[in-house]
């Protein structure tokens, strides 16, 4: 890996860079190259706005987000630690005017993000030249101003960008059907509504019942429905239906159906391109969880001293508890996630649990059920094994096998510690022999007397006192061992080699000592309780997984399959997450009762908090909008659907603008109407003050989600800005959360 740097970066930061990546890749963090750019607030606030890359097509919306930040770090009311963009060489700006400190631990954030940029499945599909693809875009746009009007150019592209999410994000991930049918595959679906048809009632049902008038009808109806797919078919099978099946992607049509001059097109392209290249923020809550804990990895082993403490203070307040905070949020998933797999809770030996006493000696047990399997049904070996780990976790309460007893008072933290220990413990000698090699080799070569010696060459060169010779270090070893070609000793310093060795030999000694001495202590206790319940289950259970398992989890998932897979009930008990809402209450203030509005706590249930949690990720949270019918009563008109999920688009707020507004821009893109079809919730009841919440905190609700009722709403909307709304029948539907 080639490290290099922009001349704007402090020295001292330089040398902390190459110690931050070091710590990161010894630990299993792969990444591209790392360039940092140095910049002050007001500049950190323009490349925000551009998301980091330096030329982006010119709109006054950047310029706006630009104000924005500009006066949110001018009043305090926040402060921009780093962006870091997906390009190769990976980018990361830093500022100038946060704190060294944090300007260390934003660099291994960042190797966080860099790490997940390079290996997450979801980051692939995402152009690592779209630098060059921003510029190019931007002097594209410079000459459609100069060739057509910089009033129609900018017009037209404001109407474009209003319509940027009606793209089909997923289809990225997943095999979309062709937008075509061929005539064998209408052969196929007309023989399977044939065979349908022949059998719309189940087989075995008495004729005598076929009579009945509900029968009858359900009979007509499914006729019905079977003629309207086969005339559906015919014209898919003819061309004459535009789109042949429904289609998310709303650009991609415009660009293949509309009416549009070459420039037009060209500009709708570009808008599409860059909405598919961020739609890789769909792993935004992995992305900064993922770095979050990363950051206070590193950041434990790098020497800061007495800045530590100040760090710290920091990372407290970037990873408070508010609300959907990415940075805490999935940092404690992914902590209990480790916890889960270091210690075996996970699989259907847990989840189908349901005795007290294994659950509440859970860590003891997994271990009894793993030397059980692996005994092979021999009593007297498994009667060893178990003394053996009897003894083995007396002496680590005792703090002898690396560890003070301290850490281990009340059993606190002896989850976290024994099954990692235990595991290392069975190849306790072959690691040792490693880390003694590792260690033979660097002194064996004089590695570490060659850094000595650059160290002293590169002070001659650097007369800062604020740069130590520790520091100066970073750079002079990794200019040795990479000189040396030894780039895997490189990631291990000998102090590390040495507290390897010494931790692994604690280990090695104890085996020793326990062959000598046996059992000093009574061994644990097997309740039967234990015995039964392991007997149910056959295989072993893999312990001290949970690294492993980050880095699965790291290049498998997005933040709703994260959240899905993980986000257990045990979990949102134990940090208290729940549901809140605004309500409305009746406040006698001096004698003077007015209505105010207060947050309320709704629900504590799990399937709730879940089912809430899953919806702000599922297709990014934006309305699911498809092109029905792109000739539309026969008139090139386009039918846009939007499959109703439980909650309304926005229709109301600012006059109806997040609809009727992108609609019109619609129409004028695709030069005729444009109709959206949707469903429109009812509003609730309005109910006599006396039923109003009066000074409560918490009021019971159903837990279940609510029943809601509505109607099926028209919109339409013409090139020349007209605008109307048809109420056509009656919806009911489940709340989704």
């Amino acid at each position: 890996m080639d490290h290099q740097t922009t001349p704007r970066l402090p020295r001292r930061l330089k040398l902390f860079k190459y110690e931050v990546e070091r710590i990161a890749i010894r630990d299993g963090l792969s990444f591209w190259e790392i360039k940092y750019e140095m910049v002050n607030a007001e500049e950190m606030s323009e490349v925000v706005a551009r998301h980091g890359f330096p030329v982006m097509p010119a709109h006054w919306r950047t310029g706006m987000e630009s104000i924005m930040n500009k006066k949110k770090f001018r009043y305090g009311m926040g402060r921009v630690f780093e962006i870091v963009i997906r390009i190769r060489p990976v980018i990361g700006f830093l500022m100038d005017s946060n704190q060294f400190y944090d300007n260390v631990a934003v660099m291994a954030h960042v190797d966080g993000h860099a790490d997940m940029f390079l290996n997450n499945r979801y980051a692939q599909f995402a152009d690592p030249n779209m630098d060059q693809v921003f510029a190019s875009d931007a002097t594209m746009i410079d000459t459609f101003c100069r060739q057509y009007g910089d009033e129609r150019v900018k017009t037209f592209f404001d109407a474009v960008l209003s319509i940027e999410n009606l793209v089909d994000a997923n289809s990225l991930y997943m095999k979309r059907p062709a937008q075509q049918l061929s005539a064998e595959d209408y052969e196929r679906r007309r023989n399977e509504r044939r065979e349908a048809s022949e059998q719309i009632l189940p087989l075995g049902f008495p004729e005598y019942l076929e009579s009945l008038p509900h029968i009858r009808e359900f009979k007509k109806e499914e006729g019905a429905r079977l003629a309207e797919e086969e005339k559906e078919d015919r014209k898919v099978l003819s061309g004459m239906k535009i789109p042949p099946f429904p289609t998310k992607d709303v650009l991609q049509f415009l660009i293949d159906h509309s009416p549009l001059e070459p420039w037009q097109s060209s500009m709708i392209e570009m808008v599409r391109r860059n909405r598919y290249y961020f739609s890789q923020f769909r792993c935004k809550f992995l992305h900064e969880g993922w770095a979050s804990l990363w950051e206070e990895l590193i950041m434990r082993e790098v020497r800061l001293d007495q800045d530590l403490t100040r760090w710290n203070s920091t990372l407290a307040s970037v990873q408070r508890k508010q609300g959907l905070n990415p940075y805490r949020l999935t940092y404690d998933l992914l902590l209990d996630v480790k916890h889960r797999w270091d210690t075996g809770r996970h699989g259907s030996i847990w989840e189908d649990c349901d005795r007290y006493e294994v659950k509440r000696h859970w860590d003891s047990f997994i271990v009894y059920h793993n030397l059980r399997v692996l005994s092979g049904g021999d009593a007297t070996l498994l009667s060893e094994h178990w003394q053996e780990f009897s003894q083995f976790i007396h002496e680590l309460r005792e703090g002898r096998l690396g560890y003070p007893k301290e850490l281990f008072v009340n059993d606190r933290f002896l989850g976290q510690y024994l099954h990692l220990h235990w595991t290392e413990y069975a190849h306790a000698e072959a690691d040792l022999a490693k880390y003694q090699a590792m260690l033979s080799a660097i002194e064996a070569k004089g590695l570490e007397e060659k850094v000595g010696a650059e160290v002293a060459r590169l002070r001659a060169k650097t007369p800062d006192t604020d740069i130590s010779d520790k520091e100066l270090s970073y750079k002079a070893r990794r200019d040795v061992y990479y000189r040396a070609k030894e780039r895997e000793l490189y990631l291990w310093t000998p102090d590390e080699l040495k507290g390897k060795i010494n931790y692994f030999r604690t280990l090695v000694e104890f085996k020793k000592r326990y062959k000598k001495e046996g059992l000093t202590v009574p061994a644990i206790a097997i309740p039967e309780d234990w015995v039964s319940y392991s007997l149910r289950h056959k295989e072993e259970v893999i312990l001290a997984e949970g690294k492993k398992k980050w880095f699965e989890v790291r290049t498998t998932h997005d933040d709703f399959g994260l959240f899905d897979d993980f986000f257990t009930k045990e979990f949102c008990e134990r940090e208290q997450y729940f549901l809140f809402k605004a309500k409305e209450v009746l406040n006698n203030n001096n004698q003077d009762w007015e209505l105010e509005k207060r947050y309320v706590m709704e629900t504590k249930t799990f399937k709730r908090i879940k089912d809430y949690l899953l919806f702000q990720f599922t297709d990014f949270n934006t309305p699911y909008i498809e092109v029905i019918d792109g000739n539309y009563d026969n008139n090139g008109e386009l039918l846009l659907r939007h499959e109703h999920n439980g909650i309304d688009i926005d229709w109301w707020s600012k006059d109806g603008m997040f609809v009727k507004d992108v609609l019109i821009n619609l129409a004028t893109i695709h030069k005729k109407s444009v109709h959206l079809e949707t469903g429109k919730t009812d509003e609730p009841a309005e109910e006599p003050y006396w039923y109003r919440w009066f000074n409560t905190e918490e009021k019971t609700t159903s837990d279940e989600p609510q029943q809601l009722f509505g109607k099926i709403v028209r919109f339409t909307a013409t090139p020349s800005g007209g605008f109307s709304s048809v109420e056509k029948g009656a919806i009911s539907f489940t709340a989704p959360f």
